[in-house]
């Protein structure tokens, strides 16, 4: 898939959170890099470590008190027990969340799960001199799909359900 497609999925699903989240009474807009300009984005992501900051959730959501950064992960399959996360920005999560902020994934079939409950079933290599055949070529992890969680279950029921 190419880095065009994959971006037009993730907007598609990015949209499609933001207008859940909508529905279950949660304020949401856009966050993270999507707000900053290209040349800001493209010093982000020519750094080298990079920075962090470069994978800030692409949505921040708000009901009564309880804040959210929320992380859509949007996939062309459907048919694969696992999703796949890119590694950097599993680890930038894992340290942004240590600020105490609730960073949560969502994923293409609308379940979900935070970063500090996320169980790993596998990480790939970064192995030096190998060729990648197939996403981004990044470094990933897969989370098996039977791990999330039901999107009521971090989120709360939709407005008009149990009293909201």
């Amino acid at each position: 898939m190419t880095g065009q497609v994959r971006m037009h999925l993730g907007a598609g699903h990015e949209s499609a959170v933001k207008e859940r989240l909508e529905a279950y009474g949660w304020t949401v807009q856009a966050w993270g890099q999507g707000l900053i300009t290209e040349e800001i984005r493209a010093a982000m992501y020519a750094k080298y470590p990079p920075v962090l900051w470069r994978w800030i959730p692409d949505l921040i959501a708000v009901r009564g008190r309880v804040v959210v950064l929320i992380d859509p992960k949007s996939s062309e399959r459907l048919d694969t027990p696992n999703f796949s996360i890119e590694q950097s920005a599993l680890i930038a999560h894992q340290i942004m969340a240590n600020l105490g902020l609730l960073i949560v994934y969502v994923f293409a079939d609308f379940t979900c799960n935070s970063v500090q409950h996320l169980q790993i079933a596998y990480q790939s290599l970064n192995e030096p001199g190998r060729v990648k055949t197939g996403g981004s070529g990044t470094p990933y992890v897969l989370v098996r799909k039977a791990d999330q969680r039901p999107f009521d279950e971090i989120f709360g029921p939709p407005v008009g359900r149990n009293g909201h």
